[in-house]
């Protein structure tokens, strides 16, 4: 077996992603019936008898072409008017090279005769008659563009998104061009195709490429235009070998109809590794393509030598299947694309995946737009959105209809670039942002009530207790989020009671626009209302480290980052958890001497404050019980008007008078500015751990006292 590198094969554009499955097939099926070929840096390997000069000499003097006719749209070259340079050809010749064609363009004739067809058919019912007829009167060779091409449903033809609209694309039938550039390779003495072939096949220089050749949707920089060269404008530079072997290898993909048991319509097109469009994932990507895309394609690229019926196998089976809470279900879009191939390439060998997208660009022309490249690997990151698959699919059924609010359709874009990110790479940031955008997906349901009701859309749901470690990239904004998130702050920030949208409103949700420091403050007057009304708070299970405090007090976090943390972190079902506070890195895990030290580095009105606000004082190092304080509105009231030193002695009053005693000496740093001391009042929300509260006791409180143990 001999090995030739074609380097004019390469994964982008589809032209020459297609040309190598077109060479590949060809000589399979004409030359090698034992000849392989894959993926390796950027080019197409061909393995079979064929050394260079003999894979040159089979294409230019040997290969017999594939019979293609598409005589259902206008332009095919069976109708008065079209262009017949190529059609008429192939008919006249006598090459033994074009007898299959000549026999299927006889075959299509007599066809449109017995109809009585004699022009291009417009209505949709009478290019389903033509079709039904050419599929039981053409050759075995002929029928395989019919199924490549499109498919007869019960609501007339449907076009896969690869081959235009049945063939062809606006005006530019390609069938009747093919058939042109074989007769421009084949039968005229005129051309180059030694030339254009060593170009097309292993990317040689040559200077004849033929200009104004159109080449449709399949190569966008070779289609001209303006901003295509150095210019303004360029023409279109096209080989005709690109043009017919790309055509030789669509023929690998064939679109059927089936009858999914979950869906309620007739028939639902299926077409190898096609999906939905989805406008995330790329550096141009917007909702509106969605809308003005023919959806998108997922080509594969194998790197183990395989045979064309192997890959006929992998086109076939080109159905992938995404992970929907216990079962699964089959891709719809691209992002369920992107999930699927966690799995499906894995299975079947593919080491990576081209996506392209069939959008509208330079007007109204669909070009198939290269939109990345995705390594296969197992990413068990994919497996954590499972329990979302079904929210997230009702939440993008909404956001994306017309009478979606922006907030929500901005909410949607930027979760499926969240997810598309995590099946790219498992990392604590891709957790975080898929966390960010449903926080902000909540928040936009949240605020658009109506939109939320007729769209019967539910709060998020599914987010479990795995994103708790997955999402912790170390940094004290994390920490900080997720221990307030632990302290049941989701129904303040949006109004959801027990996994359901509140029925009224109770007073709860007082999360505004305002910044993080006003908004925690109006949670803390809210709590202090409930406090005083009896209602038991939710028991944490995630604790604010010492270091971290000090930290947000001082100022010296983002808490623009935190907001935006909190509204995802609050979403983590936490129930099973074992209590545990999250610590930097290089913190110690246990209590200890650093925690002391680290307590002296929050301001000593934090410290007395924090004990009358959780109320729980460790009153003895000897004791494991808390001694329970009442309640003391005046030492948050004192903080929330910048009062610091009034909130301490406050709060000196309501241990002094739980019999307590307090350490001796003066209270120093209670000069304390407005801003901060409402930052201190803000960081009262922040849950503590019994170690951590008997740290701050330890400042405060003498350790030893008979009062003590005896109450």
């Amino acid at each position: 077996m001999t090995e030739l590198r074609l380097a004019g094969c390469s994964p982008s554009p589809l032209s020459h992603y297609l040309k190598a499955l077109g060479i590949l097939r060809l000589v399979t099926e004409q030359a090698d019936s034992q000849a392989k070929g894959y993926w390796q840096q950027e080019a197409f390997v061909l393995q079979s008898r064929l050394d260079t000069v003999a894979l040159l000499r089979f294409f230019t003097s040997e290969v017999c072409p594939t019979p293609i006719v598409g005589p259902w749209a206008g332009g095919c070259g069976f109708f008065p008017g079209d262009n017949q340079d190529g059609i008429g050809a192939i008919r006249d010749s006598e090459s033994p090279r074009f007898a299959a064609y000549r026999a299927t363009i006889g075959a299509a004739r007599e066809v449109l005769a017995g109809l009585g067809i004699q022009s291009k058919p417009e209505d949709p019912s009478q290019k389903a008659v033509i079709i039904e007829a050419l599929r039981a009167a053409l050759p075995d060779d002929g029928v395989q563009w019919i199924d490549s091409a499109l498919a007869l449903t019960e609501d007339g033809p449907k076009y896969p998104p690869l081959l235009g609209t049945g063939g062809n694309d606006g005006r530019l039938d390609f069938t009747n061009n093919l058939m042109k550039r074989w007769a421009e390779l084949l039968l005229s003495e005129a051309a180059s195709p030694a030339a254009w072939l060593r170009n097309a096949l292993f990317s040689e220089a040559v200077a004849d490429i033929p200009v104004k050749l159109a080449i449709g949707q399949f190569h966008p920089g070779g289609a001209g235009g303006a901003n295509m060269s150095s210019g303004f404008d360029r023409d279109s530079l096209v080989n005709p070998w690109n043009f017919v072997l790309m055509l030789e290898g669509a023929l690998l993909f064939a679109s059927s109809v089936t009858r999914r048991l979950e869906d309620t319509r007739p028939g639902a097109l299926v077409y190898p590794f096609t999906v939905r469009a989805s406008g995330a994932g790329y550096a141009s990507a917007v909702l509106g393509d969605e809308k003005e895309s023919r959806n998108e394609i997922w080509l594969p690229e194998w790197s183990r030598p395989s045979s064309l019926n192997e890959l006929k196998c992998l086109f076939a089976e080109g159905r992938a299947r995404v992970r929907s809470g216990k079962s699964q279900r089959s891709a719809d879009n691209g992002v369920d694309f992107a999930r699927a191939i966690q799995d499906l390439g894995v299975q079947r060998g593919v080491a990576s995946f081209t996506r392209f997208g069939f959008h509208k660009r330079q007007g109204l022309s669909y070009l198939a737009v290269p939109l990345g490249r995705w390594a296969v690997q197992r990413n068990q990151a994919v497996d954590i959105l499972a329990p979302l698959d079904e929210w997230m699919a009702r939440f993008r059924r909404g956001a994306a209809g017309n009478l979606a609010p922006s907030s929500a359709r901005r909410a949607l874009s930027k979760l499926e670039t969240g997810v598309l990110a995590l099946c790219t790479s498992d990392t604590p940031a891709n957790h975080q942002a898929v966390l960010v955008a449903l926080g902000a997906a909540e928040h936009a349901l949240a605020t658009s009530k109506k939109f939320t009701a007729e769209s019967f859309l539910r709060p998020v749901h599914g987010v479990g207790r795995d994103w708790l470690d997955r999402a912790n990239d170390g940094s004290v904004e994390w920490r900080l989020a997720m221990a307030l998130a632990a302290s049941g702050l989701r129904e303040h920030l949006v109004p959801v009671r027990l996994g359901r949208w509140a029925e009224h409103d109770d007073g709860g949700t007082v999360w505004g626009q305002g910044d993080l420091v006003a908004n925690l403050l109006a949670v803390a007057r809210r709590q202090s209302i409930d406090r005083k009304r009896g209602v038991a708070a939710a028991e944490p299970v995630v604790f604010a480290d010492l270091a971290d405090m000090a930290a947000f007090i001082e100022g010296s976090v983002d808490d623009g980052r935190i907001v935006e943390l909190l509204r995802g972190a609050a979403l983590i079902d936490l129930r099973g958890v074992s209590p545990h506070t999250l610590r930097a890195a290089a913190q110690p895990t246990q209590a200890s001497s650093a925690d002391r030290r680290a307590a002296t580095s929050v301001p000593y009105a934090f410290a007395v404050c924090a004990l009358t606000w959780h109320r729980a004082v460790p009153a003895s190092a000897h004791r494991q019980d808390d001694l329970t304080l009442p309640p003391a509105p005046a030492v948050l009231a004192r903080l929330i008007a910048g009062d610091a030193r009034g909130a301490v002695d406050a709060a000196h009053r309501r241990l002094h008078g739980s019999g307590l005693p307090l350490r001796a000496g003066p209270r120093t740093h209670l000069a304390l500015s407005s801003a901060l001391t409402r930052r201190i009042a803000a960081a009262l929300l922040f849950p503590l751990s019994h170690s951590t509260r008997r740290t701050l006791a330890a400042d405060v409180i003498v350790d030893e006292n008979p009062l003590v143990e005896t109450l």
